[in-house]
C-alpha cells in the first residue's frame, strides 16, 4: 500500500501509526561494507532489507552453481562422446586393416596351394594312365575268367544266352533261335517251358561259341555273345 503522505511532508509516528515499520541499527556503520563514504544504502537503516538482499545473493549463487554445473556436465558430455567416436572410429580402421592382411594371406595361401595341386596332377597323371590301364585290363581278365568258369558250369551259360537273345525281342512273337551245338540240348527243355515267346526252332550252329545265341524274329536278329560283348569293353577302355 503506498502512503497518502504529500511530498515534503514530515512523517510522524501518530500519521503513519501501524503502517510503517520503524528503521533499527542492529550493525556498527566502521565495520559494514554497506557503509562505504558517499554511499547511502537502506540496508543501513533496514535490516529486513539486508536480509532480502542475502536471499538473493544467496539464490543468485545456487543458480549460477547449477548453471554451471549444467554446462560443465554438458561440455564433459559432448567430450565423452567426441572421445568415443574418435575410438570407435580408430578401432573400425584397425579392423579393416586386419581384414585386409588376413584377406591377403589367404589369397596368397590359395594360390600356392592351386600351384601345389597342379604340380602334384602334373607328376602323377601319366601314372595315373597307367594305372587305369592297367586296372581296366585286370577287370575285363577277370571278366573273362568268370565268365569261362560260368561256361563250364552245366547248363546254365546256354540258359543265360537264350534269355540275353530273348531279352531285346518283343514278347509273345515267334522266335528261332541258333546256338552251339552243345548248349543246343541244354536248353531244349527250357525253351519249351517259355510263356513270353514263342521259340519255335531250336538251331545247331557249330559257328557260334559255347555260351552265345542269336535271336531271329519278324526281320529282327540279335546277337548274345560273351566274347563280342568282352571286346567292346576293351575298346572302350583302350580306344
Amino acid at each position: 500500500m503506498r502512503s497518502a503522505v504529500a511530498p515534503g511532508y514530515v512523517l510522524r509516528a501518530d500519521d503513519l501509526a501501524g503502517r510503517v515499520r520503524p528503521a533499527r541499527m542492529t550493525g556498527d556503520l566502521s565495520t559494514n561494507h554497506l557503509a562505504a563514504f558517499g554511499v547511502a544504502d537502506p540496508r543501513l537503516v533496514d535490516p529486513h532489507m539486508q536480509a532480502v538482499v542475502e536471499h538473493a545473493c544467496e539464490e543468485a549463487r545456487k543458480a549460477g552453481y547449477a548453471d554451471g554445473h549444467a554446462a560443465g556436465f554438458e561440455d564433459g558430455r559432448r567430450e565423452g562422446l567426441e572421445l568415443l567416436e574418435a575410438q570407435k572410429e580408430a578401432l573400425l580402421e584397425l579392423d579393416a586393416q586386419e581384414r585386409g592382411a588376413r584377406q591377403e594371406r589367404l589369397v596368397e595361401l590359395l594360390g600356392a596351394l592351386e600351384i601345389a595341386v597342379a604340380a602334384a596332377l602334373d607328376y602323377q597323371a601319366p601314372r595315373v594312365d597307367e594305372m587305369r590301364d592297367l586296372i581296366s585290363g585286370m577287370a575285363v581278365d577277370i571278366a573273362e575268367e568268370l565268365v569261362g568258369h560260368h561256361l563250364e558250369v552245366a547248363d546254365c551259360a546256354a540258359k543265360d544266352a537264350v534269355l540275353r537273345a530273348l531279352g531285346c525281342i518283343p514278347r509273345n512273337v515267334r522266335v528261332s533261335l541258333r546256338m552251339n551245338p552243345a548248349d543246343v540240348a541244354l536248353v531244349t527243355e527250357f525253351t519249351d517251358g517259355l510263356t513270353d515267346w514263342q521259340v519255335t526252332r531250336l538251331l545247331p550252329d557249330p559257328a557260334i561259341a559255347r555260351g552265345d545265341a542269336t535271336a531271329e524274329a519278324d526281320n529282327l536278329e540279335v546277337e548274345a555273345s560273351i566274347t563280342g560283348g568282352l571286346e567292346r569293353v576293351r575298346a572302350v577302355l583302350n580306344p
